[in-house]
């Protein structure tokens, strides 16, 4: 019986290390850059709320697609009429009286100055430009989730290299107690070394922290709520390692590229569209409207009072008619005291600055376009100059240790070569950061938002 609990006992327990640990794996999430970028495209918060802004300027196409149709409706009136006083031929009796019309009424608009035909255009050109709106705040995420995931990984890189400092402190500090229990090397040597580690415990902890801010930034972006990464355990993992790109394009192609597929340009040229529209908006105040009206009448005059002729006899006065009625109808606005004029040149100046704005865009983009290309190349070179510096420090710190086992040297040029050491490593961490970044720049620059790397 005691065999057969061991047994079941041992079932138990490979069934709750072997099965139990794939399906906890489930909930967890791991996301690499790209598919953090594709996460957010899809799910965050900020695109969402402006793909719903798209989707209302549709509604607003439709309705100025409304005002070339004609428009249909229906009236009723009733109302009771009473004489105060009359005076003259007008007998009271004619006017006392209850009234009552049915209508309906159709209007067909035939020229409206091209208000309409304005109104239309705009109301697309509104879609074009919530749609630009919309790959700007693409990009403005794309590069923010990069950036940010890059710096996550570099911290976490930060942690490696503090760490083997850290492991590498324990053991000048455990060599540095045994010097010193044989009063090889003084006490004050040993609290040195114990210095050195604390402070780079202390680093380790608010590198850790910073991780933690990272991770939180990237959820923010993507659009992961605090309960969905507790849920979900959501993990970003990614290389942080040397990877040069060959990347062969000169200033002038990437300039090409970034006019091709920046958004900025194309906005000012639709809000100069836009303005060009509102323009001739308040120019078509002038023309004359041209309406079509059809109308179909119903009506009942119930009088007070009967009628009397001349000969003193009463006859029934009261009315009701049916008829209907079509014609055109001209309306012109001579004169309204400027104030379309007014409007059509504040367009005309609106247009003026926009056009500025567009130069100074272009400029912009050039510049940026150009200095992305040559951090892009300058931390490749900077890479290249760290590494043999810290292959230089690495082997000095190697040699001060075998100098200090030799007594030849002390703990503190140990510490300093460690030092160093750790100093070199970190320049490194920042700058393949920077590289990295300056890639990520680059495909900002070149407008590029689709997820592509260089």
């Amino acid at each position: 019986m005691a065999l057969l609990c061991e047994k079941m006992n041992k079932t138990i327990f490979l069934f709750f290390f072997i099965l139990v640990p794939p399906v906890l794996a489930q909930d967890v999430q791991v996301f690499s850059m790209e598919r953090s970028v594709e996460y957010a495209l899809e799910h965050s918060p900020v695109l969402q709320g402006l793909q719903i802004t798209l989707a209302q300027t549709d509604e607003e196409i439709k309705s100025a697609r409304g005002y070339f149709l004609p428009s249909f409706s229906a009236g009723y009136s009733l109302k009771s009429i009473t004489s105060i006083d009359s005076k003259g031929p007008t007998d009271s009796d004619y006017v006392d009286q209850d009234q009552m019309v049915a209508s309906l009424k159709l209007t067909q608009t035939l020229f409206s100055g091209f208000e309409n035909t304005t109104r239309y255009q705009r109301a697309k050109l509104g879609k074009e430009y919530q749609r630009a709106q919309l790959d700007k705040k693409k990009l403005e995420l794309i590069y923010n989730i990069r950036s940010s995931f890059l710096e996550l990984l570099k911290t976490r890189y930060d942690i490696s290299i503090i760490s083997q400092g850290i492991t590498r402190l324990e053991s000048d500090l455990a060599a540095a107690k045994a010097f010193s229990d044989k009063k090889l090397v003084p006490y004050s040597q040993v609290l040195q070394a114990e210095a050195d580690l604390e402070f780079a415990k202390q680093r380790l902890w608010e590198t850790r922290t910073l991780v933690f801010r990272h991770v939180k930034r990237l959820n923010l972006l993507l659009g992961i709520s605090f309960a969905e990464s507790s849920e979900n355990k959501i993990k970003y993992e990614g290389k942080f390692e040397q990877d040069y790109i060959d990347f062969k394009m000169d200033t002038a192609q990437c300039k090409d590229l970034a006019m091709e597929n920046r958004v900025e340009p194309g906005l000012i040229n639709l809000e100069i569209e836009m303005a060009r529209k509102d323009e001739k908006f308040s120019k078509g105040k002038y023309y004359p409207k041209v309406s079509f009206i059809a109308g179909l009448y119903d009506t009942d005059y119930d009088y007070a009072e009967s009628g009397i002729t001349s000969t003193g006899q009463t006859y029934d006065r009261d009315q009701q008619n049916q008829y209907w009625e079509a014609g055109v109808y001209v309306q012109w606005n001579i004169f309204d005291g400027g104030t379309s004029y007014y409007q059509s040149r504040k367009q005309s100046l609106q247009i003026q600055k926009l056009e500025m704005d567009l130069r100074q865009v272009c400029l912009e983009i050039t510049e940026e376009v150009i200095v992305a290309r040559k951090l892009f190349y300058e931390t490749q070179k900077r890479m290249d100059s760290i590494k043999k510096a810290i292959s230089a420090a690495s082997e000095n710190y190697t040699r001060q240790q075998k100098r200090f086992k030799a007594k030849l040297t002390t703990i503190s040029q140990v510490l300093d070569a460690q030092t160093r050491l750790v100093e070199s490593e970190t320049l490194l961490s920042q700058a393949l950061l920077d590289y990295k970044l300056s890639m990520v720049r680059l495909n900002n620059a070149m407008g590029i938002i689709d997820g592509e790397q260089l």
